[in-house]
């Protein structure tokens, strides 16, 4: 069916992305992620320093033994034509079940850096205090 529109987002929180379509001559549709045998990382970013939600900030993150792999994601206020998705970073892991590093690169030029291992399938808010 044609579609209007559509985003990207946990809809029922296991940790994989969901997709939400809105065809133009037909209900919503909802298309469920079942896989379990992967891992994933969602992170959410609250700054009040730039902008609440951190638009335009990328967060890179680094995983894989020795930091070997890396994504990178920016935080956006819009999607597609009709479509947004939620301020929210999500990286699909694989097999990886930790991140070695992240780094945020704040939409102000800041950046901080989280050396630290992270445990994956979890949903993590990192914020930035105005001090």
């Amino acid at each position: 069916f044609p579609t209007a529109a559509s985003a990207y987002i946990d809809f029922d929180q296991d940790g994989d992305l969901d997709i939400i379509t809105v065809p133009t001559s037909v209900p919503l549709g909802l298309w469920l992620n079942n896989s379990d045998k992967n891992h994933a990382l969602t992170i959410e970013l609250r700054d009040e320093i730039g902008n609440r939600f951190g638009i335009g900030s990328k967060i890179i993150i680094h995983y894989g033994g020795d930091q070997k792999r890396h994504q990178l994601r920016e935080i956006q206020a819009s999607g597609g034509y009709h479509s947004a998705d939620a301020p929210l970073a999500h990286f699909g892991l694989g097999q990886f079940d930790q991140v070695e590093k992240i780094e945020i690169q704040w939409s102000t030029g800041e950046k901080t850096i989280i050396d630290t291992m992270i445990t994956s399938d979890a949903r993590y808010v990192i914020q930035r205090l105005n001090q």
